[in-house]
């Protein structure tokens, strides 16, 4: 319960921050469209570095003082931008400072929170665990940006800002109060090269590749990545120019995303009971994938019923099979290496996400944003078929 409260506050925590920055930035400071994008992609960048660097450190670690650690870290941080706004010393290198470092914050958060969880609920509770987790990281999608929002009209961004420091410093509060007892992480795979990074980043995507379970998981990210990439950077693009609907509408059909992604994160712990662990990883996989044929779908007619169609969908069943996936790994990942195991997932797609949407770029310039659409969509349709492994198939139950 007390892990369930912190994460409330870090959830919506990341949202008010992801809202806040941008408008400060645009509203006290002007910046221009590419400051903003720019600022943004530094907060993503970090997830990248963390998959890498940090996995060994944290098997080591006690995982609840690095989130402590992460959580009082991010509420320092932001706490700098309203203190420089008081002063008169905001910039646009001081947010692009902090986002980076929240966005790296963050990270580390979110990587030593999935090596946490076993510790506390056991391998019989992962699913329901997780999926509890997930639903409130969904709700916080559906009212976090609107309640920065508002906040942010009401009281000011800086104002907002120290509300949002107080959400991190809430889930620092709780994870102190948690009282399970935790061994730091034992021996690893390769104790010589343990204190580097790279070497640690590496550990994991082997362990990964050895077992006949996480090895379909890993490679599945790589075309799984590229959609998320492609969607990423194509998809408002497609939705204001291509379609012609306007931002209003966008943000609406986006909204129900989070509302298919609270769907999903229910209905998460009744599947493996249906149709078996492995086979409702696999299905979810494709539904979820199949769902976003309906973005270019949408281009022929009945737009707006086919991506509110696609955000319910879609969202719904990759949250569901992301739960699942996150179950699975928590499950059968050496405990002493759960973080390196974690890490290389986190690095494969924050790998992936650039480089697909700088592709994708080159790619919708050529042969037109529709057509690319479909590409994308086609190369997500690769994620079931790679996970659809014989030992993936007669995977029944966890334990």
């Amino acid at each position: 319960m007390r892990l369930w409260l912190a994460q409330v506050g870090s959830a919506f925590g990341s949202r008010i921050t992801r809202t806040a920055l941008p408008a400060i930035a645009i509203l006290t400071l002007a910046a221009s469209p590419s400051e903003v994008t720019a600022m943004s992609v530094l907060g993503l960048i970090p997830g990248a570095i963390i998959g890498i660097a940090a996995g060994a450190m944290i098997d080591r670690a006690r995982k609840r003082r690095v989130m402590v650690a992460a959580d009082l870290a991010r509420a320092f941080l932001v706490l700098l931008v309203p203190v420089a706004a008081l002063m008169s010393l905001l910039s646009m290198p001081l947010l692009y400072a902090v986002s980076f470092l929240v966005g790296a914050a963050t990270s580390l958060f979110q990587l030593a929170n999935s090596a946490y969880v076993p510790v506390l609920v056991g391998r019989d509770h992962l699913i329901e665990a997780n999926s509890k987790l997930g639903a409130t990281d969904s709700a916080a999608e559906i009212t976090g940006p609107a309640a920065a929002g508002i906040l942010i009209e009401w009281l000011t961004a800086p104002v907002t800002m120290v509300i949002d420091a107080c959400t991190y410093l809430w889930s620092a509060l709780m994870l102190g109060r948690i009282r399970v007892r935790e061994a730091p992480g034992g021996a690893t795979e390769s104790p010589a090269h343990d204190d580097v990074p790279i070497s640690g980043m590496w550990a994991g995507v082997g362990i990964a590749l050895r077992h006949p379970l996480l090895r379909p998981l890993l490679l599945a990210e790589i075309p799984r990545a590229a959609y998320v990439g492609a969607l990423i950077s194509l998809y408002m693009y497609y939705v204001l120019e291509t379609l012609s609907l306007s931002p209003g509408m966008a943000g609406i059909i986006i909204g129900f995303g989070g509302v298919g992604a609270l769907f999903g994160a229910m209905i998460a712990n009744s599947l493996p009971r249906l149709f078996g662990f492995g086979p409702a990883i696999i299905l979810t996989a494709l539904v979820g994938e199949a769902a976003a044929l309906l973005i270019p779908l949408s281009a022929e007619g009945l737009t707006v019923p086919l991506l509110i169609a696609h955000q319910l969908i879609g969202d719904a069943f990759l949250m569901a099979h992301l739960v699942l996936v996150m179950s699975l790994r928590q499950a059968v990942a050496p405990r002493q290496a759960l973080a390196r195991v974690n890490g290389a997932f986190a690095a494969m797609q924050g790998l992936m996400l650039p480089v697909a949407a700088v592709c994708v770029g080159f790619l919708a310039e050529a042969v037109g944003v529709t057509v690319t659409m479909w590409i994308a969509t086609g190369i997500g349709m690769l994620a079931p078929v790679i996970l659809a492994t014989r030992g993936m198939m007669g995977l029944q139950r966890l334990s």
